[in-house]
């Protein structure tokens, strides 16, 4: 059920969008940024969590914007300047899949997470599709630019992760 996409995660319409994030208070550059500007409330809550050390490594929480739309904070690196690691995005998915359906999210958008952070697609794009793959509701997951075509398939993704399995 995960569907590849290129563009902007902010038009996505999943009922639930997904924003890797510090533990530290700080959205200062990227997607972060974004989220930040487009949704403000959500980052003064943020900020207020990380402020009271709320906010940890594997331990995503959710956010509502509206009765249609939440983002899922999820906390990849504890201070901003340090890089994110394949376990903490298999962890925090992880973290997600547990709740996913106590938390009722019926559609999901996920950002390429790790690729800004010097993981190479064909390392972290495997792993978030085998992970996303797991959930039982429509999925999409975004694909850097500059990536490929041959890599933007679900035969790819499917195909390097077993690989990476044995």
């Amino acid at each position: 059920m995960v569907r590849l996409c290129t563009g902007t995660l902010f038009r996505s319409e999943a009922q639930v969008v997904v924003n890797a994030v510090n533990c530290v208070g700080v959205m200062s550059k990227g997607l972060a940024l974004m989220f930040k500007r487009q949704y403000p409330a959500m980052y003064n809550d943020y900020v207020e969590r990380c402020d009271q050390g709320i906010v940890q490594v594997g331990s995503p929480y959710i956010f509502e914007i509206t009765a249609e739309r939440c983002v899922i904070n999820l906390p990849l690196k504890y201070h901003w300047l340090s890089p994110v690691t394949l376990d903490a995005i298999r962890d925090g998915l992880d973290a997600i899949y547990q709740q996913y359906q106590t938390w009722q999210i019926t559609s999901l958008a996920v950002p390429p997470l790790g690729s800004t952070d010097g993981h190479p697609w064909q390392t972290v794009g495997p792993l978030l599709y085998a992970s996303l793959s797991r959930f039982d509701c429509p999925t999409e997951l975004y694909v850097p630019l500059g990536v490929p075509d041959e890599h933007i398939t679900s035969e790819y993704l499917a195909s390097q992760a077993a690989l990476a399995d044995t």
